[in-house]
C-alpha cells in the first residue's frame, strides 16, 4: 500500500489572509494533500466570525486547502486548552494525517514540545504550585506562567499567542497518544492583535477592523475571492449580539447559572451585579479584572448565548467537511473507511439530530443569520461543497 503524507491545520479564516496563504504554500509542495479544522459561524474570541463558515471554507479551498472539517462550537468558543485537544482530536480520528502545521512567534518545535510534555504530564508539585499563583488572584495564564517558570526557568513563549496554541497543540498530541508529527512555521509580519501592516503582512484583527470601518486597504492583505465577499456579504451586528446577549444575562437565574460558571470564581456575581448594563462593551468592562479576561467573559457570554451545558470533558463525536476540491474528494472517501468517528455530511430533520454538539452547531448558524440578516437553516440547506 502506497503511503501518503497528509497535512492538518487547525484555523478559523476569520478572514482569511496573505498569512494563512503563506503557510499553506509553505507545506503544499511537501504532502499530498492538506486538511483544515476550522471553527464554525463564532470563533475562540467569544465573537461571531466576520464571514459565515461555508464562505470561509470555500475561501480556504480557492486558496490551497484540500478538506475543510467543521471544529465543533463548543469546541470552537472555548479556552485555548479545550480549542486545541478538540481540534487535535478531530485530525487524529481521521486516521489519515501524519503532520500538523501551526504558526508560532518562535519558530522552535524543540522548545515548544519541552513545554507541552511538561503540561501534558503535570507532577504534583507544579499542580501544587499552580493552585498557589491562583490563590494569588492572577488570571489562569498569568498563574501558569507564574508556576512553569519555577521549574522550567524561561517562560517567554508562554507571552505570545500563537506559541500558547501551539503548545496546547502538542500537549494535545501528547495526551491522545498520536502518532502526527508537529511542525512550527515561524510566524511573519504583523502580530496576532498588530492593526497595522508589516512586511507585506496583515493581522486578521487589523483587516476586521479595516472591513468593517469601510478602508479598502485591506485588499492587499486577503485573496480577490475574500476581498469580494468581505464587501458584499452582510457583516454580523454588533448591537443585536449586544441585545441578545443581555437578554440572556438579564433572564439568568441562579440556578443555570451553575451550568456555566465555577462557583469559587466570581465570576457569575460579577455580571450579575451588571445585568443592566446598556451595551455588551460596557458590560465588559465593568466585569473583567486580572483573573477575568475580556476574552474569558466574552467566550462565556457567547456560551450563555447558545445554551452550551455540554461537557467540559466532552471529546468531538462527528466529523463533518464542509468543502473540498478533487484531491480532498478523493481523500475523504479513504477517511470514511479509516476514521474513528461518523461522517456528517447532510444533516437530516432537526427532530431527528440526537446528538447536542451538532444541535449547537445548528443553533449558532441560526443565531449567525439574525446577526448578518442571512436566510436561517444553512446547516439543512447548504450542501458539502465541491469546488
Amino acid at each position: 500500500m502506497i503511503s501518503i503524507k497528509v497535512y492538518g491545520i487547525v484555523c478559523e479564516y476569520n478572514p482569511f489572509h496573505s498569512g494563512h496563504k503563506y503557510q499553506i504554500d509553505s507545506i503544499k509542495g511537501d504532502c499530498d494533500a492538506v486538511v483544515c479544522v476550522m471553527s464554525g459561524n463564532f470563533v475562540q474570541r467569544g465573537e461571531p466570525s466576520i464571514l459565515p463558515k461555508h464562505l470561509r471554507a470555500r475561501h480556504a479551498i480557492l486558496n490551497g486547502a484540500d478538506l475543510v472539517i467543521e471544529l465543533p462550537t463548543t469546541f470552537a468558543v472555548s479556552s485555548a486548552e479545550r480549542f486545541a485537544y478538540g481540534a487535535v482530536y478531530l485530525l487524529n480520528s481521521l486516521n489519515v494525517i501524519t503532520h500538523m502545521s501551526f504558526g508560532s512567534e518562535s519558530g522552535d518545535i524543540e522548545t515548544l514540545k519541552n513545554y507541552a510534555r511538561f503540561l501534558a504530564f503535570e507532577s504534583d508539585e507544579y499542580k501544587n504550585a499552580l493552585k498557589e499563583e491562583l490563590k494569588k488572584g492572577a488570571g489562569f495564564a498569568k498563574a501558569r506562567e507564574n508556576a512553569l517558570s519555577r521549574f522550567i526557568g524561561d517562560t517567554a513563549a508562554l507571552q505570545s499567542p500563537n506559541n500558547i496554541l501551539a503548545i496546547e497543540y502538542i500537549k494535545a498530541l501528547y495526551k491522545l497518544k498520536s502518532s502526527i508529527v508537529p511542525t512550527t512555521i515561524k510566524r511573519a509580519g504583523a502580530g496576532y492583535l498588530d492593526l497595522s501592516p508589516k512586511d507585506g503582512f496583515c493581522s486578521a484583527s487589523a483587516i476586521r477592523k479595516m472591513a468593517k470601518e469601510g478602508d479598502l486597504n485591506f485588499k492587499n492583505y486577503v485573496p480577490h475571492a475574500v476581498f469580494e465577499d468581505l464587501l458584499n456579504f452582510p457583516k454580523p451586528d454588533d448591537k443585536i449580539l449586544d441585545r441578545l446577549v443581555l437578554y440572556r444575562v438579564r433572564n439568568l437565574d441562579k440556578d443555570e447559572a451553575r451550568l456555566y460558571f465555577d462557583a469559587l470564581d466570581g465570576l457569575f456575581e460579577r455580571i450579575y451585579q451588571n445585568r443592566f448594563s446598556s451595551s455588551l462593551d460596557e458590560l465588559i468592562n465593568n466585569v473583567k479584572s486580572k483573573r477575568h479576561t475580556t476574552s474569558r467573559i466574552k467566550r462565556l457570554l457567547i456560551k450563555m448565548l447558545l445554551r452550551d451545558t455540554l461537557p467540559k470533558d466532552l471529546s468531538p463525536t462527528y466529523i463533518r467537511p464542509l468543502a473540498m476540491n478533487k484531491t480532498g474528494q478523493a481523500l475523504l472517501n479513504k477517511i470514511k473507511k479509516e476514521a474513528s468517528l461518523p461522517l456528517v455530511t447532510k444533516v437530516g430533520r432537526l427532530s431527528e439530530i440526537k446528538d447536542g454538539s451538532l444541535l449547537l452547531d445548528i443553533l449558532a448558524s441560526d443565531i449567525y443569520s439574525l446577526l448578518s440578516n442571512t436566510k436561517t437553516e444553512v446547516d439543512f440547506t447548504t450542501p458539502l461543497q465541491i469546488l
